[in-house]
Formats: C-alpha cells, sequence, structure tokens
C-alpha cells in the first residue's frame, strides 16, 4: 500500500466512525433480506452497550399488507416524505416494528469502501417520534429494547 491509498484508507475509516450515528441514513445492498439481496435504506436507531451492534430500521417505498395485515402493525410505520428528506426518491415509510441488527464494523467497513453509503439524516424533531414508536412497539421484546437503549 502506497501512502495515498494509506491516507485515503486513513481519512475513510474517521469518515465512518463519524457517520455511524444514530439518526444516520444509509442506502447500501442489504444481504440479510428475504428472497435475496436488494438496496435498502436505513435508518440507525441505536448502540448495544458494548458498541459492537448497531440497531437499524428500515425505509421502505410502501407497507406490505401480507406482513403488516392489522392497523395496529401499519401503525408502526412512520411516514416521512420527499418534501422533509429530498434524499428519498419516493414518500416512504420508518419501519419501527423492528430492529435489523448490523455489526458495527460492517458497517464502519461498507462506509470506509463506499462514504457515499451516507445519503442522509433524520430531522432532531422526528426522532421523539420515532423514539417513541420504537418504545412503544409491542413486536420488540423488552430484552430488545433495553439491548441497544430504548427502556
Amino acid at each position: 500500500m502506497n501512502f495515498d491509498e494509506f491516507r485515503k484508507l486513513f481519512q475513510n475509516q474517521g469518515f465512518a466512525e463519524r457517520e455511524i450515528k444514530i439518526g444516520a441514513v444509509l442506502r447500501y445492498i442489504a444481504t440479510d433480506v428475504v428472497p435475496e439481496p436488494k438496496l435498502k435504506m436505513r435508518l440507525i436507531v441505536g448502540f448495544s452497550n458494548d458498541k459492537l451492534l448497531v440497531a437499524t430500521i428500515f425505509i421502505n417505498t410502501e407497507i406490505n399488507p401480507n406482513k403488516f395485515p392489522s392497523q395496529e402493525l401499519r401503525d408502526l410505520h412512520l411516514v416521512v416524505t420527499q418534501n422533509q428528506y429530498k434524499f428519498l426518491d419516493y414518500d416512504s415509510f420508518l419501519d419501527c416494528s423492528q430492529f435489523k441488527e448490523v455489526p458495527y464494523e460492517y458497517l464502519a467497513n461498507l462506509l470506509t469502501d463506499n462514504p457515499a453509503c451516507v445519503i442522509g439524516e433524520i430531522q432532531h424533531s422526528d426522532w421523539e417520534k420515532i423514539r417513541e414508536t420504537i418504545k412503544n412497539a409491542p413486536t420488540l421484546t423488552s430484552k430488545e429494547k433495553k439491548k441497544f437503549g430504548f427502556i
């Protein structure tokens, strides 16, 4: 590795550490989706106490009626609009019904290799509603909520 490559890697690692934070929105190929990997947007909502895991939620363009058949489950999705967030291609939904846990190291490597995965940040004014929805979600266990600082 020459000096310029080392300097770029060092700069990108610092970038990753600064950008892996609550409220950051990432877009990358998610390998933990069914039936196959695809480009997804995720919002970082928390960290485990040891900082080894990052809790994320999906940002989806629609609510899947097969997966969320009841109004109670659909209510766990918060609307975000293109007017609010220019990184959105469509008005979308924050799925506060479940966490997708991602190893911190995986995200750090991802952002080191591709800083463009960071596409935006959720406004502070929306954070409290997101937090309350997650805190009150019956689909998340107390253990999950505690693990990521929601209890």
